[in-house]
């Protein structure tokens, strides 16, 4: 049978077939000797014309009703024409845009059944097959893909069937390939087996008899490897398939599901980073793609679950130009009403493999020791909430030096070596103490396992300090206890970074047994290294791919004898694994080795306005917060006595210290480094939301650290990290926001960020906003930086005891003054600034809504009209702030109202009106609400 009916013959030499002496091939190596090389080089050009006119008209025959796949393809449709571009190259290119006829897609599966390089052939531009129909005309991308036998029908191959047609696995494997894997029938003269019997699937239940397995399993390979292999160099395909086309319900370029499942088979990793100038990874423009409507959403569904089961740590992955949404946070902005059902499941999908509450455990930097208690207490008091699956939890070691250890190790007579600084990588043994911690590390692993933790990617410990943690409370510490060899947990740690020196094999080995990548830290111990590369070693660990080695001799001769060991040390670790890869660094004996900056140097006590008062009388400022005892303790008391009044404030700032913050809190970090809300230096935060607690003892805090790491912004904090963390405010329905800072505006056609921070604030209702004055003196006017410059934003700066403005902010625009000179903090210092008094007003404002809530709740008076709506305003807190100064509305100025509340809740809460709770309530609500300020509030 001819190749394609209907060709026009007469524009092919031979009629089709390779060209003889007479005719060159493509590549001239049937060229006449005795022919020039012109002639030569024309007869070429002149063949690879032919041929590419020859592969049109096939492509043009593909459009005719009758046309059929012949037996035996023409060698001349497995060539390729002068720009090294193959009929796949062109079918491609004809049918963009259009639906690839049937008769097309049999041509490419018998042209790739018979010669597979062709689809991941680059022609003279670059272009390749593969990856061009992934982007115009995926049905011949699955057609191909089609051709591999799926790995779950390959395992079942090697045995037979017993004669039942449905249970033989072959019927899975597309007829081209069963075709050509046919047992052949070998002639009496012994030449090669026949096939040209008719055949189909349906002559028997069971194939095996008519398969050549072997023959199969050897042509799946093939394509398969060469498409691997070219996926690993092209890794974009994921990039053009996740396009609204390829799932939307009309498209003829709708994925198919089953065979985009044995396309995920062929990925690596690198499919799944960003490639594109968005730089979004795949599995980011996929959830993405719930925003379009006409999207068929449970497709989608299906095929990002396939690739997070490929790829689980791709919802980690990083993409996007700055720091984009996670790609839980992407789906959260998609949702809609069509595709609610489908972004829910979704969600629990990615919540199942990563998380979006909290997907990591972070606490480098804190300076307090970290004992059982201290774990305890974050994660009683933290508000922490963890998702099944961990990026990674990084530790630093749990006892830091106090400055009095820092400053002896410092001034020591010069006999330490430098190596004992704990500044140091290096391991210090205490030769004088054998007391060991048991292991306070033991407490956070069993912690995160309780709260549903069961996966880990990896660990970052340092563990170089004199009380390391025992390889039995390593042990325990990931493992839990061990009873007859069988242990309480495992968290699948992939990645080990437990920074303690000369750990034990066997340790790592029951920790961690399916760990890939290992980081091992040797005080030049040459007995240990040669532990380590025995066969009862690290050999054991069987899923093992990568070995990094730290050495840190302390003298010339240690270095020297792990110097010439080295070769023997990772020749040995070959033959036990001969992929692994390896990398040792022996560290110069005078190597003074690792230093973290977040454990270096004293904590900064800088507050806004950076100075500090050497009075340590008690300052009359505490007056005004102690003449507030009894209304707070009044309306504490009922809120706890009635489960009702609740109020949520956010406070946006450096984060929190939890000891001594009592009550309810839960918080956030967006620092770029995770560095935790609640770790390493936050004094300025945590004063905060003292501020706030002694004002009002029953807010929910909602404490978001900002990014002050000053390495994305030159200011106090970047911008990026306020965004995020108002987003995140108001994402959690907070009542109320501090802000005790500002950024300079640069207008918001030059800063995106500032543009969207000014917006949300702009256009947010229902939620209270204030924020201080910057105490920088005339030259440095409101309008010029935000928050406190924003229209929607309640102006709070310090007053002195005389209840007017400080010096500093006398020339600018004040709402309300509040007290926030002289005061005394925790550490019984002398503090003054406008933050302290935008975090009493924070205070006070909740303690007023919580009192009006109170009041609705328990007076049946007023049930319909929603006091909230007024208070919950700019304008409403302004006016009750306005009456809690003893001033009417009508008469604020920009000088700003000190206010004075214990003059309005000035009563005798115990004999007040018979004490009666509603009656005391409606009289302190009346004072801050007049009656003629309720008119015109609608119902609730």
């Amino acid at each position: 049978m001819s190749l394609a009916p209907n060709v026009k013959r007469e524009r092919v030499s031979a009629k089709g077939r390779r060209p003889t002496q007479d005719t060159p091939s493509s590549t001239g190596s049937n060229t006449k000797k005795s022919m020039s090389s012109g002639d030569s080089e024309r007869n070429q050009r002149r063949y690879a014309l032919e041929t590419n006119l020859f592969h049109w008209d096939v492509i043009d025959g593909w459009k005719k009703p009758d046309q059929v796949l012949p037996e035996t393809l023409e060698e001349r449709l497995l060539e390729l024409d002068g720009d090294n571009r193959s009929i796949i190259h062109h079918a491609i290119q004809s049918l963009t845009a259009k639906e690839a006829p049937e008769i097309a897609l049999e041509y490419i599966e018998a042209i790739i059944l018979k010669k597979p390089t062709l689809f991941i052939n680059k022609d003279k531009s670059g272009k390749l097959p593969m990856i061009e129909a992934a982007q115009y005309q995926s049905p011949i991308l699955f057609c191909v893909i089609d051709l591999l036998v799926p790995t779950h029908i390959l395992s079942l191959l090697a045995k037979k069937c017993h004669g039942e047609q449905q249970s033989c696995p072959l019927h899975k494997v597309v007829q081209g390939r069963l075709k050509q894997s046919r047992k052949g029938k070998s002639s009496a003269s012994g030449s090669k087996p026949t096939t040209d019997q008719p055949f189909t699937v349906e002559d028997s239940g069971c194939l095996h008899g008519l398969i050549d397995i072997k023959k199969l399993r050897e042509k799946d390979a093939e394509l398969r490897d060469a498409l691997q292999l070219s996926l690993k160099e092209n890794p974009e395909i994921l990039h053009h398939l996740f396009k609204v086309d390829k799932f939307d319900k009309d498209s003829p370029g709708l994925i198919p599901l089953a065979s985009f499942n044995v396309l995920v088979e062929l990925l690596s990793d690198e499919n799944f980073m960003p490639q594109h100038s968005e730089g979004l990874t795949p599995l980011q423009k996929a959830v993405g793609l719930f925003g379009e409507l006409s999207i068929d959403y449970e497709l989608l569904f299906e095929v990002i679950q396939a690739s997070v089961n490929k790829c689980p740590q791709s919802i980690f992955i990083k993409g996007g130009r700055g720091s984009s949404p996670t790609v839980y946070q992407t789906l959260e902005d998609k949702r809609s009403e069509q595709n609610a059902e489908w972004v829910a499941k979704t969600e629990d999908l990615l919540k199942k493999t990563c998380v979006e509450k909290r997907f990591f455990l972070n606490l480098t930097g804190e300076q307090s020791t970290l004992d059982k208690n201290y774990i305890e207490t974050i994660f009683d008091s933290s508000g922490m909430q963890f998702e099944s699956v961990l990026e990674f939890v990084n530790l630093p070691y749990w006892k830091p030096q106090s400055r009095k250890e820092k400053q002896l190790t410092s001034l020591g007579d010069g006999s330490q070596s430098p190596h004992t600084s704990k500044a140091t990588f290096m391991h210090v043994r205490d030769k004088e103490s054998s007391f060991r911690e048991n292991g306070p590390y033991r407490h956070i692993f069993r912690l995160l396992w309780e709260h549903g933790v069961h996966k880990i990617f990896t660990i970052e410990i340092d563990d170089d300090g004199e009380k390391p943690h025992t390889n039995a409370a390593i042990r325990e510490a990931l493992r839990g206890t061990s009873d007859n060899g069988t242990y309480e947990r495992d968290f699948g740690i992939e990645v080990w970074k437990w920074m303690k020196f000369d750990i034990c094999s066997e340790t790592i080995f029951k920790a961690a047994p399916r760990v890939k990548e290992l980081h091992l830290f040797s005080s030049a111990n040459i007995a240990v290294l040669r532990g380590w590369a025995s066969e009862s070693g690290l050999s054991k660990l069987q899923n093992l791919e990568r070995l990094v080695v730290e050495i840190f001799p302390t003298n010339e001769d240690d270095e020297q004898d792990c110097t010439d060991y080295e070769a023997e040390f990772v020749e040995s670790l070959y033959k036990c694994n001969s992929q692994l890869a390896i990398v040792v660094t022996i560290h110069n004996c005078t190597f003074q080795g690792y230093q973290d900056k977040s454990r270096i140097g004293a904590s900064s006590n800088q507050v806004s306005k950076g100075h500090q008062d050497s009075r340590q009388s008690k300052p009359k400022s505490a007056e005004w917060i102690e003449n507030l005892s009894d209304f707070r303790s009044f309306v504490d008391r009922l809120h706890n006595h009635h489960n009702e009044g609740s109020v949520k404030i956010a406070l946006l700032d450096d984060g929190s210290k939890l000891e001594h913050l009592h009550g309810t809190q839960t918080g956030k970090s967006f620092r770029d480094d995770g560095r935790d809300y609640f770790v390493g230096d936050c004094e300025h935060g945590t004063q905060m939301a003292h501020c706030i607690r002694k004002i009002c003892p029953m807010a929910e805090l909602y404490i978001a650290r900002l990014d002050d790491s000053g390495e994305s912004e030159n200011q106090t904090f970047s911008k990026l990290s306020c965004l995020q963390a108002l987003r995140w405010a108001l994402k959690n329905k907070v009542d109320i926001v501090s802000m005790s800072w500002s950024f300079a505006r640069k207008g918001p056609e030059n800063d995106e960020y500032e543009k969207e921070f000014c917006n949300l604030i702009k256009g947010t209702e229902n939620v209270i906003f204030f924020a201080s004055l910057r105490d920088d003196g005339p030259e440095y006017q409101n309008n010029d930086f935000a928050p406190v410059g924003l229209d929607n934003v309640i102006r709070i700066a310090s007053a002195t005891t005389f209840g007017i403005a400080s010096q500093e902010n006398i020339h600018n625009a004040i709402d309300f003054l509040l007290p926030g000179e002289n005061l005394q903090n925790q550490a019984k210092t002398i503090v003054s600034g406008s933050s302290y008094a935008t975090a009493h007003a924070a205070g006070l404002a909740g303690i007023v809504l919580c009192c009006i809530k109170l009041y609705q709740h328990l007076d049946e008076k007023y049930p319909d009209i929603d006091l909230l709506q007024l208070a919950k305003s700019r304008q409403g807190m302004s006016n009750i702030f306005c009456h809690l100064g003893q001033r009417e509305p009508e008469g604020k100025d920009e000088s700003g109202i000190f206010l004075m509340p214990s003059r309005t809740f000035n009563m005798d809460f115990e004999n007040h009106r018979g004490g009666d709770e509603v009656t005391i309530l409606e009289d302190l609500v009346s004072s801050m609400i007049p009656q003629k300020e309720r008119r015109g509030l609608s119902r609730r």
